[in-house]
């Protein structure tokens, strides 16, 4: 299977996020035709812990700049580029996205983040 580059699939997250296209998390059972609901690893999960007052919401800038990030990077170089999270879990931090009600996740090892994601949709 062709990789995709690293930089068409941050163009194509930029041009989603612009134009405001939020895809919902589902996954395809090509058995029954179904579409089957999947959890978003994005979104924080119920039991992820309110991190506290001033944290901090992604505005378009800083999508950019996660998106540029060269991974792996240190938890003080995120906190001190992105403020702190919105939520957290063992191994994930959460930013609210400015202006939406969609989330961006810093996927941690141990105190190195490792790779980022984008919520599907606005839960």
């Amino acid at each position: 299977m062709p990789k995709i580059p690293r930089k068409g699939i941050v163009l194509t997250a930029l041009w989603a996020i612009a134009q405001g296209v939020f895809l919902t998390g589902c996954s395809f059972d090509s058995t029954s035709g179904d579409a089957i609901a999947a959890d978003d690893p994005s979104t924080p999960p119920s039991d992820a812990m309110d991190y506290g007052t001033g944290t901090s919401q992604m505005s378009q800038q800083d999508l950019i700049a996660v998106m540029s990030l060269q991974y792996p990077q240190s938890y003080e170089a995120i906190k001190n580029r992105f403020g702190f999270p919105s939520r957290r879990s063992v191994t994930t931090d959460y930013y609210p996205i400015e202006g939406t009600s969609r989330w961006v996740a810093i996927h941690y090892h141990g105190t190195t983040a490792i790779d980022y994601s984008f919520s599907d949709s606005g839960n």
